[in-house]
């Protein structure tokens, strides 16, 4: 898989809780429900990118033994 592949499935994953956000939003009133999906979102994007990105960026890099680049 090539690393344009990978983000642009993120983006469509992330455009569709944000569509499934604003839709509750809307016709359900329910704000809560509106906030968790942001966070829900934001979440997606942020382990998407550090994970994606830094383990497919560069092929030939050495792989990190641990998982503190996360956070």
């Amino acid at each position: 898989m090539k690393i344009k592949n990978i983000l642009f499935a993120g983006w469509v994953i992330a455009g569709i809780f944000l569509l499934a956000t604003l839709v509750s939003y809307i016709y359900l009133h329910n704000f809560f429900n509106y906030l968790s999906n942001i966070a829900t979102t934001m979440l997606f994007l942020y382990f998407s990118f550090k994970l994606l990105i830094l383990k497919y960026e560069d092929e030939n890099s050495t792989k990190i033994k641990n998982f503190s680049y996360l956070f």
